[in-house]
């Protein structure tokens, strides 16, 4: 006898972008991380919307406001997934940060500034926020 079950999964992609590597945590002085950033918004942001759309997937896009600002047409794909693919958008941090290196009011400041900039872009709320924390 075989029984049905209901699983429910969260997937959650991050669009960092070059932001990760420019951020708190090191490596802006890497050409190869940063390339990896950058691939990440071109060609990764891409392919994972194919992939959501071909098994119909809503996910929750952690992103950046420096990757949203930096790469317009990645920001586009993912605000046009919002709008039409019941996805939804979480801020991750201006570029990066790392809240545990920050007093409250630069937190803040990064919270504030990334939701502004994300509004300004897809024209909506972010759903969810946090930060990058210490892995």
């Amino acid at each position: 006898m075989s029984t049905k079950k209901d699983i429910k999964i969260c997937i959650n992609p991050h669009f960092d972008a070059v932001s990760l590597w420019i951020g708190s945590w090191g490596g802006e002085d890497s050409p190869c991380d940063i390339s990896r950033g950058v691939f990440g918004a071109k060609r990764g942001v891409p392919r994972l919307l194919d992939l959501f759309k071909r098994y119909n997937i809503p996910v929750t896009w952690g992103v950046t406001g420096h990757s949203m600002e930096s790469f317009p047409k990645a920001a586009d794909m993912i605000c046009d997934a919002v709008n039409n693919a019941g996805h939804e958008i979480g801020i991750h941090g201006y570029v990066h940060e790392n809240p545990l290196a920050m007093t409250r009011e630069q937190e803040a400041d990064v919270l504030d500034r990334t939701i502004s900039a994300i509004e300004k872009i897809s024209g909506k709320n972010p759903r969810v926020i946090w930060l990058p924390g210490g892995n």
